[in-house]
């Protein structure tokens, strides 16, 4: 595919803002501050549920103890903050949690979180299940409860932060509390909210400690950034900037001493190809992840 963009690329960098966030990513200022989770289940609490209810509700838990981290001038937002994530653990359960995965990011941009439930409620009201299959099925319900939970907390804390701030840092913060609204309980309808959505879905299963890959990150999020860039809506260099915030995050466990594995200090993705029919994807979010 031709980039019909060199001219206007080169030369071209990112703000001063966004290099210093970076900075203090890639120097391990965000992984040095983790801390284990002080919160655990009530064994009590639990006894007899299932593995994945044990799960579930784990989940609800760190949705509603894990520290938050919003930084001034950020534009996507969402920290997996617990040392055990880091260290494959379930926070609050003291159990593994699942790897070398790459899981369906695509199909639930395209849903939102609202399409989980959907198909989740459909399959249990069909019936003809066994007592382990509606337990599952209740269990990722509950799941999809716990990331609202998450969901709900940053969008107070953006409304918080804003009211205490003025000027650039109260625009910035409302301009990411807007592009966090609605997303991932809702598909998005902007670039930004599509790398927020994809970020903000991808982060709340690495808090739990899974090391997912982001998969096909250029064909899931090009189709939101051309509709922008045809309706004037977006600048290539305003794309870049938000898609340098989010592999900026994705640096955020630098400084802790545990291995190199998947979505630790690198994410496994892939780039250009072709899609299920044979067509090209490659797209203006191929060449921005390269720049």
């Amino acid at each position: 595919m031709k980039d019909s963009r060199t001219t206007t690329r080169v030369g071209r960098c990112l703000s001063d803002a966004t290099h210093e966030l970076a900075r203090r990513a890639l120097a391990g200022e965000h992984g040095r501050g983790m801390t284990a989770a002080d919160f655990k289940l009530d064994e009590g609490a639990v006894v007899g549920l299932s593995p994945d209810m044990r799960y579930a509700r784990a989940a609800l838990l760190v949705a509603e103890k894990a520290p938050l981290r919003i930084l001034p001038g950020e534009r996507i937002v969402g920290a997996a903050t617990l040392l055990e994530a880091v260290r494959h653990q379930t926070p609050a359960a003291g159990v593994g949690s699942t790897s070398h995965t790459t899981i369906g990011f695509d199909r639930v941009l395209k849903t939102g979180y609202r399409g989980l439930r959907r198909q989740i409620d459909e399959r249990l009201a069909r019936g003809g299940l066994d007592a382990k299959g509606v337990d599952m099925l209740q269990a990722m319900s509950l799941c999809v409860d716990a990331a609202a939970v998450w969901h709900r907390r940053h969008m107070e804390l953006l409304t918080r932060l804003a009211e205490e701030a003025d000027g650039a840092g109260r625009t910035n913060y409302l301009a990411v509390r807007r592009a966090l609204a609605n997303v991932p309980e809702s598909p998005p309808d902007t670039f930004h909210e599509a790398v927020q959505s994809l970020w903000f879905m991808f982060e709340f299963q690495r808090l739990m400690g899974n090391w997912s890959g982001l998969g096909r990150v250029d064909e899931m999020l090009g189709p939101y950034l051309d509709r922008d860039l045809r309706d004037g809506r977006i600048t290539l260099d305003d794309a870049r900037e938000i898609l340098a915030h989010f592999w900026i995050h994705g640096a955020e466990w630098a400084g802790v001493q545990y291995g190199s594995g998947d979505a630790q200090h690198y994410q496994n993705v892939i780039l250009g190809g072709v899609d299920a029919a044979g067509r090209e994807v490659t797209n203006e979010v191929t060449y921005l992840v390269l720049d």
